[in-house]
């Protein structure tokens, strides 16, 4: 492959959305991690998962719902260069042992309450990441290794035969974990970044759960373009729509279902459909579109929505 992955985390920000600002607080009052912060918070997130013993090459469970908690741990995760099983937050702790025995996962990252118990899952295998305790810099000499300036940190993860394990609905049979090479997940981010324009003056405001397949695409898109993501209340959507508004979104991705509710959205607020007239990308995926296409309320979205963005 001759495509390379974008340097320097410098252009990265990443937003906390899911606090709504009050008192006319601006919207980046919510919370902001830009570049340099982002890179040294992410650098201080891995040492600390590797001072508790996770390595390059173990599999890792992951177990979260949406928040700038969740995206750090992730890509420290990634750059540790372990096997990532990304599974819903909603998931009771029995099914999350059960998952994590079936795919063979060496340790459960989780933001669950330290007091919840993982049947079959060893206390000592169990990392509560929203409250890691930090290791300084020179606290091991088996720390991660500073990487060069030029390097993305999850160049080795990309490398990896088995960077992703995606956990099927289980709709069709009992679920499973679906092993995804790491240069098929970096190429397909790449190919979909050149189809749809991504760009670095870009902020993407995800409606959905980034343990998916679908949301956590959107996170390495983030990273690769190094634009600005924004984490959104996606399971509030007048909140969340209401950030994507205040913080000029320009890229919005969804389920089918979260666009018929969001026509709900449009009617009631108009000020929400001024606030996105910044959106030239409206994504959708995660189940099939309603058939014949364009439906109905496909059509009335565009109308609402789409034409005020042409």
């Amino acid at each position: 492959m001759t495509d390379t992955i974008a340097p320097p985390v410098a252009a990265a920000r990443l937003v906390d959305g899911t606090a709504t600002p009050r008192g006319g607080t601006p919207p980046d009052a919510t919370g902001a991690l830009d570049g340099p912060a982002l890179g040294r918070r992410l650098a201080a997130t891995a040492r600390a998962l590797h001072g508790l013993g996770i390595r390059a090459g173990d599999r890792v469970l992951v177990q979260g719902d949406n928040s700038i908690d969740y995206v750090v741990t992730l890509l420290a995760l990634m750059r540790l260069d372990t096997s990532l099983v990304p599974l819903d937050h909603r998931l009771s702790a029995g099914d999350a042992a059960a998952a994590a025995r079936q795919a063979r996962v060496r340790w459960l990252v989780t933001a669950a309450d330290p007091t919840t118990g993982f049947p079959g899952v060893p206390d000592h295998r169990i990392v509560h990441y929203p409250h890691l305790t930090p290791v300084p810099p020179s606290a091991s000499t088996s720390s991660p290794a500073p990487l060069a300036a030029e390097a993305d940190p999850l160049d080795a993860w990309f490398r990896r035969s088995d960077a992703l394990v995606l956990w099927s609905s289980g709709t069709t049979g009992r679920p499973k974990g679906i092993v995804k090479p790491g240069h098929a997940v970096l190429d397909n981010s790449l190919r979909t970044i050149r189809a749809m324009g991504y760009r670095a003056d870009d902020v993407l405001a995800p409606l959905l759960p980034f343990s998916h397949q679908y949301g956590l695409s959107v996170i390495l898109l983030w990273w690769l373009t190094r634009c600005t993501l924004l984490v959104t209340p996606y399971q509030r959507l007048d909140a969340a729509v209401g950030q994507a508004a205040a913080h000029g979104a320009t890229a919005v991705d969804a389920a089918p279902s979260t666009y018929h509710s969001l026509l709900g959205v449009v009617r009631r607020r108009p000020e929400v459909r001024a606030g996105l007239a910044g959106v030239r990308v409206w994504g959708v995926g995660g189940a099939p579109l309603p058939a014949p296409w364009p439906s109905p309320s496909a059509r009335r979205w565009a109308a609402r929505c789409w034409t005020a963005t042409a």
